[in-house]
């Protein structure tokens, strides 16, 4: 989806003998989507197959701006803001049930989401003589997955469970190269805010039974984010606030994943389980080269960049015979926060 909120380039916004009170420019997208996939497979004299799959696919663009050129006037507050969120809900849960032959289960949930939301003002536009400014752009997402599966059978039971999120999200608010803005004399700030958000929680979980020779389960929950938050301005602009010039860049994340499997048989059993997150964050506030400010109050750049992970593998395995568990949580945090 797209969603565009702006003043377009060259346009003219306040000018002559009267001026705007204020502008706001403002774009939201909202995603909330609840998924799941289940099905159950029953051979009372034979074998019973499940499987199921959820997959949910995202590609959203949100951006607020004021275009290349443009000239905007106001006596009050000017405001480009975009916002979006995602909500998302999925659940694949099956199961395999072979009365006298094989039991197999088998549930994936998988969920890619590609976001980009931003708010600025575009190069060359000028915004004079302001009673303030503020762009903002941020991002939310809440997500819980989870993927559970149970296979029986007389001679083999198997049950497989995996979750795995794809998420590529940028966000940004900035000032554009060579762009004017200016506010009025006194307490009139000029604020640049990007700030990004990702809670996740995951969860595998996988059974086998068998009354024969072999039971195996096997779980993971894979999650690979690449988020990049940044608030700038660019080169060569011109910044004068009245009061403070603020540039601020925070990403928090926090997810939970859990990768869990239970084998049990008269034969053998085997279990394995693997909860892997692979983070590569960029978080950064900064003024470029060139830039022209004049400020009556204070200057505050800050980038800041927060992971709380908790990552768990766990697994029971139980025979008559022979009984093997393989479990592992791996944590890959490339992490880049940058002020300057």
């Amino acid at each position: 989806t797209s969603t565009h909120a702006r003043v377009d380039r060259n346009a003219q916004v306040g000018q002559g003998g009267s001026h705007n009170a204020s502008l706001t420019v403002s774009a939201t997208d909202t995603t909330v989507i609840k998924s799941g996939a289940g099905s159950v497979g029953i051979g009372v004299s034979g074998s019973g197959i499940g499987a199921g799959l959820d997959l949910g696919i995202v590609d959203k663009d949100t951006r607020a701006v004021i275009g290349q050129n443009a000239l905007v006037t106001t006596t009050g507050m000017t405001s480009v803001t975009a916002a979006s969120s995602e909500d998302l809900l999925s659940v694949s849960a099956n199961a395999g049930i072979g009365g006298s032959g094989v039991g197999v289960a088998a549930s994936a949930s998988v969920e890619v989401l590609t976001t980009h939301t931003r708010a600025y003002i575009d190069s060359g536009a000028q915004v004079t003589q302001t009673g303030g400014v503020n762009i903002d752009a941020g991002d939310t997402m809440d997500l819980v997955m989870v993927a559970g599966s149970i296979g029986f059978g007389s001679s083999v039971g198997a049950g497989a469970a995996v979750t795995t999120l794809v998420h590529n999200d940028t966000v940004e608010a900035y000032i554009g190269s060579g762009a004017q803005v200016t506010t009025t004399a006194g307490a009139k700030n000029i604020t640049v805010n990007a700030h990004s958000t990702e809670t996740e929680v995951g969860i595998g979980a996988a059974g086998a039974g068998s009354s024969g020779s072999f039971a195996f389960a096997g779980a993971g929950v894979i999650n690979v984010l690449d988020e990049t938050t940044r608030a700038f301005v660019d080169r060569s602009a011109t910044v004068n606030a009245g009061g403070n010039l603020t540039v601020h860049a925070d990403d928090q994340t926090k997810f939970v994943s859990v990768a869990g499997n239970l084998a049990v048989s008269s034969g053998s059993a085997a279990g394995a389980g693997a909860a892997v997150a692979v983070v590569n964050k960029h978080t950064d506030a900064y003024i470029e080269s060139g830039v022209s400010s004049t400020v009556g109050g204070n200057i505050d750049v800050k980038a800041s960049s927060k992971e709380t992970v908790t990552v768990i593998g766990a697994g029971i395995s139980a025979s008559g015979n022979v009984a093997v568990t393989v479990d592992a949580a791996v944590d890959v945090l490339n992490i880049d926060t940058r002020a300057f």
